[in-house]
């Protein structure tokens, strides 16, 4: 099982942790919008870019995670619709272009046959996950007669957990997730699924959508997570979110939002799992991508923008000072 595992992050990128400054440095994303645009450095960025994928059809700034900028700065989003969200909510500089896991290209063709990856809940820089997904990583032990290779990706904060021991305690061989601070976290992401046939998972999340955008075939399966009220309040950002957001989360990490949206990805095998890769473009924004002449100019990569960014930067913080005084 050891051996295996080592293959597999041995053709993986080798982690970078980084100092990020930026939004659009988070999981290495500058850093692969650098080689897009053939820099050999990675410039300070300028503007804020959405990460995640946000399957709403009327997103509001908070459900983009938007909601404490300031409405002067530069935001990139996937698509029109979340750029009227913001427009409607005051910011004013709102650019469309895709999602960041857009821009990663395929990194291999050596998907391994019959493999399977899963991706359970993950704990995040914020918040640790109370549960141990016992019962999930049962139903991954009673999958080893099925495939060849079963593995499952931990997330990067939950490396050493309780999680973890029970999965390489059942021989379930275990990959590291995403890395906020790594700058090659969105190429090992890609290179991971690049690697296996089949994906699955008991949980939303935009690794669904990156899934399919890797042509993966992808598939609900098993126990399904949801997270209950108790849970989702525990979070010290909670004292900040509305009421209409905190209900939102709890419908979106249930079952009853898989069934409402996603049945057909619901399967009773994981080898059963759907590929979508005409969905999966649409809603990565794959042809809202900005060019990289677009991307130097709204990033503020160019010598002018780099010295009106700093520039600008000063001017904010010098703002925030006065204001503190004056109150």
């Amino acid at each position: 099982m050891l051996v295996e595992s080592l293959s597999i992050e041995n053709s993986l990128p080798p982690a970078k942790p980084f100092i990020i400054k930026s939004g659009v440095d988070r999981y290495g994303f500058s850093h692969v919008l650098a080689r897009y645009c053939n820099y050999i450095g990675t410039p300070r960025s300028f503007a804020n870019w959405i990460h995640g994928w946000i399957y709403e059809d009327d997103p509001t700034v908070e459900d983009l995670l938007c909601s404490g900028l300031p409405r002067d700065v530069r935001v990139i989003v996937r698509n029109e619709r979340e750029r009227l969200a913001l427009i409607g909510d005051g910011f004013r500089d709102v650019i469309v272009g895709g999602l960041p896991f857009g821009y990663v290209k395929q990194q291999h063709r050596n998907r391994i046959n019959n493999s399977l990856i899963a991706y359970p809940p993950h704990s995040t820089e914020a918040e640790r996950m109370a549960t141990s997904q016992v019962e999930y990583l049962d139903y991954l032990e009673s999958l080893k007669a099925d495939f060849d290779s079963v593995f499952v990706s931990i997330g990067f904060h939950d490396l050493g957990s309780e999680m973890h021991r029970a999965a390489t305690s059942r021989g379930i061989h275990v990959v590291q997730g995403a890395r906020p601070d790594d700058a090659n976290s969105l190429l090992r992401v890609r290179a991971i699924l690049d690697s296996f046939e089949y994906v699955t998972s008991n949980v939303f999340g935009s690794h669904v959508l990156y899934a399919l955008f890797a042509e993966s075939a992808f598939s609900f399966c098993g126990p399904i997570y949801s997270l209950s009220a108790p849970e989702l309040l525990h979070n010290a950002s909670c004292e900040h979110w509305s009421r209409n957001y905190i209900e939102k989360q709890l419908w979106i990490l249930s079952k009853s939002f898989l069934v409402a949206k996603f049945s057909r990805f619901l399967c009773s095998h994981p080898s059963l799992g759907v590929k979508d890769k005409v969905f999966a473009d649409d809603q990565i924004g794959f042809f809202n991508q900005l060019t990289p002449s677009q991307v130097v100019r709204n990033l503020g990569w160019s010598p002018l923008g780099q010295v009106s960014g700093y520039a600008n930067g000063a001017r904010r913080r010098l703002l925030r000072s006065l204001n503190l005084h004056n109150n």
